[in-house]
């Protein structure tokens, strides 16, 4: 099973709501429990000069997880929520995905500084810098339906446990088939790419999940963006991998640039 519990980050914006729909489909189809989770920013500063604000943002949160928690009676799906008041949200949702031990963080795209934060925004590339659980980002168009689930490969460690994971989420989310694409440069020859994609086929077979192989040059990002739109993914699974600055992980370029330009949900696998 690669859930057991999945957490969702979410501050009730319309932003959030493809986080929403990403982390209710998966919480449904791999029968997994959900815990909302909501930051609320808070330092004594802005406490004392704007406390009424605090306030009505708490209860707003609260309404908010009360009927989502409702609409998932309905379906069946365990739901707890916790809202905290801290002062950095970003290490607030990594220290309580480790509280809860969580199997998967599912979090909205937006924010507008920066550059990986142009991307995917800023407590998003905070979480995906430090946590140490596999992330979902989704943007507020994600609709998963049953469609495939596309996975990048490309040989190396970081693409090995991504396919690993994609496998196991085939297993229990039952999509329509993965796809396992090698995306190379134009010219150069595709005979490596298809040893190393028919090797995870067998494997995915081997579970009884619907497989495919693509191998499409181009520029990586712009090739993966293109072939899940044209496939209709419900996801994206990748790797991640590289090191920025000091105490920084971040996505590599091609995964961040997904992750921030894709209509679909991608799961960053640690």
């Amino acid at each position: 099973m690669p859930y057991c519990k999945i957490m969702l980050c979410t501050d009730g914006s319309e932003f959030a709501v493809g986080a929403e729909r990403v982390a209710l489909a998966l919480a449904k189809k791999c029968q997994a429990e959900l815990i909302g989770y909501s930051v609320v920013e808070w330092n004594e500063e802005l406490f004392c000069q704007l406390p009424q604000h605090i306030e009505s943002r708490m209860s707003a949160l609260k309404v908010y997880h009360e009927e989502l928690k409702k609409k998932l009676i309905e379906q069946e799906i365990a739901y707890e929520y916790i809202i905290d008041l801290k002062d950095e949200p970003v290490f607030a949702i990594v220290e309580q995905a480790e509280k809860q031990n969580v199997d998967l963080i599912v979090m909205g795209r937006h924010g507008r500084r920066g550059l990986l934060k142009l991307l995917i925004g800023s407590v998003t590339q905070g979480v995906l810098a430090h946590t140490k659980k596999h992330v979902c980002v989704a943007p507020r168009t994600a609709s998963p339906k049953g469609g495939p689930v596309l996975v990048p490969v490309d040989g190396s460690e970081g693409s090995k446990k991504a396919t690993e994971f994609a496998i196991m989420l085939g297993e229990r989310y039952k999509p329509e088939r993965l796809i396992f694409l090698h995306v190379v440069h134009p010219g150069i020859d595709t005979q490596k790419a298809e040893v190393l994609i028919d090797q995870f086929i067998e494997k995915a077979i081997e579970k009884g999940i619907p497989s495919e192989k693509m191998i499409l040059s181009g520029v990586p990002y712009e090739v993966i963006c293109n072939t899940a739109d044209k496939v209709d993914a419900d996801f994206i699974v990748m790797g991640k991998r590289g090191l920025t600055g000091l105490k920084k992980i971040v996505i590599g370029s091609t995964s961040e640039k997904v992750a921030g330009l894709t209509n679909r949900a991608v799961i960053i696998v640690q």
